[in-house]
C-alpha cells in the first residue's frame, strides 16, 4: 500500500473535526465531542509554518 503524507490543509478540518470527535479518539486526546468545525479551523489557521 502506498501512502501520502501531506502537511495538513484548512479544507481538511471537517474530517479532522470529525476524527478528533470520535469516542475511541477522544479517549486518547485532549478533545471534546462538543468542539465545533469552525473551532477546528481557527485551530489550523493559527498554526505557523513550523506547525505544518
Amino acid at each position: 500500500m502506498n501512502l501520502l503524507i501531506r502537511p495538513v490543509r484548512l479544507n481538511d478540518s471537517e474530517a479532522i473535526n470529525e476524527m478528533r470527535r470520535q469516542e475511541d479518539v477522544r479517549a486518547n486526546m485532549l478533545a471534546l465531542p462538543t468542539e465545533t468545525i469552525a473551532f477546528t479551523e481557527a485551530f489550523l489557521k493559527n498554526m505557523g509554518t513550523d506547525d505544518l
